[in-house]
């Protein structure tokens, strides 16, 4: 059997057919041999991971002794001892093709890599290494199959990635060794590549190509299954993305890019991350730009990542691209440019501030130039080649970050969200219009509530005043009435049919399980082994709900790749999120989490001065999490008579018409 499954139609469906073709031409006997599989699936999307976007991909698992070809290549074992045979018998294959419609004269080879042409934001020409991007795409496909398949126990098989040049021909490709496909294509002559480009093996007298064992338990059926998953919008999903794609942008913000730093300022639940996202949409469809989005929230890094895989924007290196990432990757990949560093990222997190002062000092200095740089963006386009910077929850950014990114970018083409005093990694605002020279910028103010209902505003502003952060306040959005806040007081694990409740009235108004967020405190987390995960997320297993557990590390570099998923993380991680229905569970917990460490951390001196100061950084947080529900706000505590059951008690005497208490 041949199949090729998923997308029916684009150039790399076309790419699969020639293929197909070629494998009927060499072995007919495949589509109809019951033990004999070949899956070609073109257009994989590896959700988390980077790249996400695989031209074409063949699984194979046949009969040994019919699958068969004759090699024209040298081969070698897998200790590089070469091999002399006539005859290679094929068990199971796993490739990766990345396939290059250009031009031969927009190919160029350097040794045996190949390099593509293209042409970015105001017609400069680019040159990109489809050969890194291949290369890439190899751990890609692996660090996907593994995640998804951790739980499973299967062996993960030996991935050959290849790259198919189209409309080149044989003769015009490099002499030497090399993993690239001429235009004109047979099954012997991938085969012999693949061959060539991994190992061989003897078994029973005879040569194996082979990507698993003999005694593997790789299911390549379930492997087909996942790599052609696709994962749905939802309702919500849908008017998120129209007012990414058809929002509101005035002219005047594309016209003042490139002349002024634009800077939005508001509160949570302005809009500014949306804002951030339709902009960034109109520069690469209009202006055919590459936009990098920037912030330290892994969580939030994941949903928008989701978000624009739904509205279907390619990673194709060269590309009109918006690329989202952590500050904390960005400067890793800069020191690994600039040989700084061999450390794992993990460890790096560890000396992050040392990092970002050498980075400086070598600017200071003039040790790392604009020239330097330069080199470095030519040798590194698809991580460092952005026409535009975009900065998210910007006014909690350290100065030190600032300062890099407008040394080796020009500010006039930065666009900031500032969300104002929602500080918790310093304790006052990080101002981008300065620094190492002051920054012409634009600021406009943003002051309405967009995400939340008018009920939920009402209830965000009246905890403001009672938490005493007198200055927080939001405009309530009357164009979107109503609104309801739920306090659950006692242990959560005793509300299964509340939640089933709320998840059933979630869908009546039509939305889907992933449309939901649940935000949990560091006391409901736990670690099995090396791995951390959520107990909330084991509860609502139990309760037979699907979960992404975020509170995973793994889980949380990904995205929920199915609507029948509950997301679940920590408070840490909740910024710049946001569900039709929010359960912040243990939330007294989590604000006396906060008082501790803020207790553990600060000067003593300080806390001596103003015992204040500690309930006010709590304060700050709890703000964020009670302000990322757009329809209904679940609050659970596990004792009234907590400092914050008792201003929770307050609030909902207060607004009895939209507070509802329960106990559990």
């Amino acid at each position: 059997m041949i199949s090729i499954m998923g997308c029916e139609e684009g150039p790399e469906v076309d790419a699969a057919k020639q293929i197909k073709t070629a494998i009927l031409k060499a072995w007919p006997w495949i589509e109809t041999d019951s033990n004999a599989v070949i899956y070609l699936i073109p257009n994989v999307q590896c959700h988390g991971e980077t790249p996400r976007d695989l031209d074409l991909v063949i699984l194979a698992s046949l009969p040994i002794e019919k699958a068969i070809f004759h090699p024209t290549v040298k081969l070698h074992y897998i200790n590089d001892i070469p091999v002399e045979t006539d005859t290679v018998h094929v068990r199971t294959l796993c490739i990766i093709l990345e396939i290059k419609d250009h031009s031969p004269r927009d190919i160029r080879f350097l040794g045996t890599k190949v390099e593509v042409r293209y042409f970015s934001a105001g017609n400069n020409e680019r040159w990109h290494s489809a050969s890194q991007q291949s290369e890439k795409q190899k751990y890609s496909l692996l660090n996907y199959l593994a995640r998804q398949f951790s739980n499973k126990h299967m062996n993960i098989p030996r991935i050959t990635n290849l790259i198919w040049l189209r409309n080149v021909s044989r003769d015009d490709l490099p002499k030497a060794s090399h993993n690239i496909l001429p235009s004109t294509l047979t099954w012997s002559t991938l085969l012999n590549m693949v061959a060539t480009n991994s190992a061989v093996f003897e078994e029973n007298e005879e040569i194996v190509l082979s990507c698993t064992p003999p005694d593997s338990n790789f299911a390549f059926s379930k492997a087909c299954d996942l790599l052609t998953q696709r994962i749905t919008p939802t309702n919500l999903d849908r008017r998120r993305m129209d007012r990414i794609a058809n929002g509101e942008i005035h002219e005047s913000w594309i016209e003042d890019l490139g002349k002024k730093q634009l800077i939005f300022k508001g509160r949570g639940g302005t809009g500014k991350t949306i804002i951030l996202l339709a902009l960034a949409w109109q520069l690469q469809k209009n202006k055919h730009a590459r936009v990098l989005v920037l912030t330290y929230n892994r969580a939030l890094v994941a949903d928008l990542r989701r978000l624009l895989t739904l509205m279907g924007l390619s990673d194709e290196i060269g590309c009109p691209f918006i690329e989202v990432r952590t500050v904390h990757s960005f400067v890793y990949q800069l020191l690994e440019r600039l040989e700084l560093i061999k450390t794992d990222e993990n460890d790096f997190l560890e000396r992050y501030g040392d990092y970002k002062r050498e980075i400086l000092e070598l600017l200071h200095v003039g040790a790392l130039t604009q020239e330097d740089f330069h080199e470095i963006l030519l040798g590194s386009p698809e991580d460092f080649d952005w026409d535009y910077l975009f900065v998210d929850e910007a006014q909690d950014w350290f100065t030190d970050e600032r300062d890099i990114l407008h040394s080796l970018y020009p500010p006039n083409h930065f666009v900031i969200a500032d969300g104002c005093d929602q500080l918790i990694r310093r304790a006052d605002n990080c101002d981008w219009t300065t620094g190492l020279n002051k920054v012409p910028s634009q600021i406009h103010q943003l002051n309405r509530g967009l995400r939340m209902k008018a009920n939920l505003a009402r209830f965000a502003n009246n905890l403001a005043q009672e938490i005493g952060l007198s200055a927080w306040s939001i405009e309530e959005n009357i164009d979107a009435g109503g609104g309801k806040i739920i306090i659950v007081e006692g242990d959560y694990s005793n509300a299964q049919n509340l939640h089933a409740s709320l998840i059933e009235s979630a869908r009546t108004a039509g939305n889907s399980p992933v449309d939901l967020l649940t935000c949990v405190p560091p006391s409901m987390a736990e670690n099995i082994g090396p791995k951390h995960h959520s107990i909330t997320s084991e509860l609502f297993q139990k309760w037979n709900y699907q979960t992404w557990d975020g509170v995973s590390e793994d889980l949380r570099r990904s995205y929920p790749i199915s609507i029948e998923q509950l997301r679940i993380i920590q408070y840490e991680s909740c910024r710049g999120l946001e569900g039709w229905i929010v359960f912040n569970l243990g939330l007294d917990n989590f604000y006396d989490y906060k008082i501790l460490t803020w207790k553990q951390t600060a000067n003593p001196m300080a806390i001596a001065e103003d015992s204040q100061l500690g309930q006010r950084f709590a304060a700050r947080w709890l703000m964020i999490p009670c302000t990322r529900a757009i329809d209904t706000l679940v609050i659970n505590i596990n004792n009234s008579t907590s400092p914050l059951g008792c201003i929770l008690k307050l609030i909902a005497e207060r607004c009895s018409d939209f507070v509802d208490w329960v106990k559990v």
